[in-house]
């Protein structure tokens, strides 16, 4: 994202299979397994599991609201990545080792290897 667009961060919603959404908002309200989160630009770097359910965006003067799955999420000074799958599978029939590679796949996509490490450097 460019130095003009820090009054917007540059939102990702990804499944394996697609991107759902990317562009930049003014903000986005997330579900996290402990309850929501509002993302602003200049959001201190956060890794954290996403809820299923929706998340509601505010792009152009304009909410959104866009159903997402269980799934991860990742944020920088400037983006917002969602990862989700799009079916809901029984936990027992999932293929987590594989679910986890995709994830890995499609936040490296989104972020250089420098910014992944940087995020990881400062959740610990």
């Amino acid at each position: 994202m460019s130095v003009e667009h820090r009054d917007a961060v540059l939102l990702r919603v990804l499944t394996p299979e697609r991107v759902m959404f990317d562009a930049p908002v003014q903000w986005v309200q997330v579900p996290l397994e402990d309850g929501m989160l509002g993302v602003w630009p200049g959001h201190a770097p956060l890794i954290g599991a996403l809820h299923g359910g929706q998340i509601t965006v505010m792009k152009d003067g304009d909410e959104q609201a866009l159903p997402v799955g269980p799934g991860v999420l990742l944020i920088d000074e400037t983006h917002c990545v969602i990862l989700y799958t799009e079916a809901v599978v029984p936990a027992g029939d999932r293929d987590l080792d594989a679910l986890v590679d995709e994830m890995e796949s499609a936040l490296q996509e989104s972020f250089s290897q420098a910014d992944l490490e940087s995020i990881q450097e400062g959740e610990r």
